[in-house]
């Protein structure tokens, strides 16, 4: 069974992929999470960088991210809008208990067209996050990763349902390249939140 750490990250990739500015709406309600209709393996490519962090990239494209040891890879269907579904490929390394990087990455069911729908994906997919877990942002920027548009973003959100919660700290990057989103994120504790080590993570994306 996998740490709810990580199922918090692999939810926070399937709300970034369910947002709801796809069908035209600004921000989806945070108690219709998408459904699931399957879980199954997938492989991925992976290779060891000179620094020891294992090189991933994405078939057929010229797309890669760095993550510290070769990743746990599967793939998660969705229903995105009503009558859509799409496929989010994930990417994920767990380091010890505490920690986890997920790189993960899904077709929009459209192209966006123009500028007012990119930022409506982007926007949409910062603030489905944060409402998906009902955390609280800490900062949002807009980026481009070469030509391509992207937001970083942080924010906190609580694992567990009483006092006893730990606070979680989470920290983003999402590139939207034509009609793909791709998401990098790191999830730590918030006193073992590492800002350069997430800061390695997200920024390694590469095209």
């Amino acid at each position: 069974m996998q740490p709810r750490r990580t199922w918090i990250a692999i939810a926070l990739a399937t709300c970034f992929s369910w947002n709801g500015v796809i069908s035209g709406q600004d921000n989806p309600p945070a108690s219709a999470p998408p459904s699931e209709a399957s879980y199954s393996p997938k492989k991925s490519e992976a290779t060891t960088s000179a620094d020891e962090w294992v090189k991933v990239s994405v078939e057929n494209t010229n797309i890669s991210v760095l993550m510290p040891s070769t990743p746990v890879t599967s793939q998660r269907v969705i229903s995105a809008v009503a009558g859509t579904k799409t496929t989010v490929n994930l990417n994920i390394v767990e380091v010890g208990r505490n920690k986890s990087f997920v790189f993960a990455y899904n077709d929009v069911p459209k192209k966006p067209e123009d500028l007012l729908q990119i930022e409506r994906i982007l926007d949409g997919g910062v603030k489905g996050a944060v409402a998906r877990t009902f955390g609280e942002l800490v900062s949002v920027k807009k980026i481009e990763v070469g030509k391509l548009p992207g937001r970083d973003f942080v924010f906190e959100c609580v694992q567990g349902e009483n006092e006893q919660g730990i606070r979680l700290r989470v920290t983003s990057r999402l590139v939207l390249a034509g009609q793909t989103l791709y998401q990098m994120t790191y999830v730590a504790p918030l006193k073992e939140h590492n800002d350069a080590e997430a800061k390695k993570f997200v920024e390694s994306f590469s095209q």
